[in-house]
């Protein structure tokens, strides 16, 4: 699912249409070049839940052309430091196959910061990227409301490692569109909002209960 508010059903409202999503509190990105204060509209295909994930204070109310609007706010995400975390935990990669050696670190909007590195498998199709890793544990230590306002990703192999497919589309599940994902290119590290990273994502209408 795409539609990130659509985990929670208990005590929900229904609405249809567009829900469009803006940052409050933490100042324009200008030094990024991300411009995370624009709005991001997502479809509305199942119920919002009254209760927000975590660390998102917001206000639901109209919006131009009779749109629902929420504005967010939560921790600003600390890209230099996610990526030493991302550095520290690449440390622990389990690649004998690859020897390719990749950390990332997820910042949720709580504040709170969890990481994850690759784990590879003979069978090579069961290899779990440091994406999914960090995000799996995010889910089991904190519960499936959880949202990603950051994320960070390297490897210690000097290489270029932007997220594969496969970690787009489960990051998706939990991410904010406008959250900063920043990765190793080969001139240097690249920071750009995950909405821009990926922003065709596959989506299903949720099935009520």
């Amino acid at each position: 699912m795409g539609n990130p508010w659509a985990l929670e059903r208990p005590q929900s409202r229904v609405k249809t249409g567009w829900l469009s999503f803006s940052r409050l509190g933490n100042g324009p990105a200008e030094k990024n070049g991300l411009g995370l204060n624009r709005i991001f509209a997502l479809p509305i295909v199942c119920p919002i839940p009254d209760i927000l994930p975590s660390g998102l204070a917001a206000k639901i109310g109209p919006a131009a052309g009779g749109l629902s609007s929420i504005s967010m706010a939560y921790p600003k995400p600390d890209l230099e430091n996610l990526m030493e975390q991302a550095r520290q935990v690449a440390q622990n990669s389990y690649s004998p196959f690859s020897r390719f050696r990749v950390g990332a670190a997820l910042q949720l909007t709580s504040g709170e910061v969890v990481t994850g590195t690759n784990v590879e498998n003979v069978s090579y199709g069961l290899t779990i990227c440091a994406e999914r890793a960090a995000l799996v544990s995010a889910v089991s230590r904190f519960g499936p409301a959880i949202r990603i306002a950051a994320v960070a990703i390297t490897n210690l192999n000097q290489a270029a490692s932007p997220p594969c497919g496969a970690c787009r589309q489960v990051l998706a599940e939990f991410i904010l569109p406008e959250a900063p994902v920043t990765f190793p290119l080969e001139k240097g590290d690249h920071t750009v909002a995950f909405a821009e990273l990926f922003p065709f994502v596959f989506n299903l209408p949720c099935k009520e209960d």
